[in-house]
């Protein structure tokens, strides 16, 4: 069963909300899948790979250096090992009145 496709208000990327691997397969009837090593780092890691929802691909966590890595498409085969990367700004990364140190 695949989880309903949503997209953000901006039309770019769909929205990513990662799931535990065992969780996912509890909730929504997903396989759990292994992978490893980091395709970031090269560290030599197996871990259970997160779900996400919304597009139905797997995502590999690093516990070593905190990359997100699109690693299985829906049908479990490897994908694009892209590591996953916000570009846009929040409104308070662009505020710049903020008082980040107290004197």
């Amino acid at each position: 069963m695949s989880a309903p496709y949503h997209k953000t208000g901006s039309d770019e990327l769909p929205a990513i909300c990662l799931v535990d691997g065992q969780q996912a397969h509890n909730q929504y009837g997903v396989p759990i899948y292994h992978g490893g090593p980091c395709p970031g780092c090269n560290a030599p890691v197996d871990v259970i790979l997160h779900f996400n929802p919304t597009d139905s691909y797997y995502y590999f966590v690093c516990p070593v250096c905190l990359g997100v890595y699109r690693y299985l498409d829906p049908d479990g085969n490897l994908d694009d090992l892209k590591e996953v990367v916000s570009r846009k700004n929040t409104p308070l990364d662009e505020e710049e009145d903020v008082p980040w140190h107290w004197v």
